[in-house]
């Protein structure tokens, strides 16, 4: 469980999901973890494209499901954009570089099915939780270290 603030967020469109991810990532710092948990189709990888993109990214953001991580240029920063969903235990993580990465200087990371493997999550991360209420209404339940103003 995260420490620090948390909050929830009701999102009635595809256009509220873009501008809530814009102005979260305003509030991300170097070596931030974000866990994301949702049931499949729920807008994850929506999600974090939209913050990818915040962030200055022009990269083409894809789902990491096959790849189980993808690397970004965004801006001066490296992204990580980790996907557990195909993991089948935490070393499989391990093997592919999961501390290596963490310890990235300056980079941010993203974590789709973060639950599955819980005790590779910091106390630190954010944590979002979306649930899909309607094609295109998402509620957000998230918490991390920093309160999110919002925009």
């Amino acid at each position: 469980m995260s420490t620090g603030f948390a909050g929830t967020t009701r999102l009635h469109s595809l256009m509220d999901t873009q501008k809530w991810a814009q102005n979260f990532a305003h509030h991300l710092e170097d070596g931030d973890i974000v866990a994301l948990n949702g049931n499949l189709g729920a807008g994850k990888t929506f999600l974090v494209q939209n913050i990818i993109a915040a962030l200055g990214s022009s990269a083409e953001v894809t789902s990491p499901t096959f790849a189980l991580v993808n690397e970004y240029q965004a801006q001066a920063r490296l992204v990580f954009h980790w996907d557990f969903y195909r993991m089948h235990v935490a070393e499989e993580a391990l093997e592919i570089g999961w501390k290596e990465m963490l310890n990235e200087p300056g980079a941010i990371h993203f974590v789709e099915w973060a639950d599955r493997f819980p005790e590779l999550i910091p106390v630190t991360a954010w944590r979002i939780s979306i649930q899909s209420l309607s094609e295109n209404e998402r509620k957000l339940h998230w918490s991390g270290p920093r309160d999110i103003v919002p925009a």
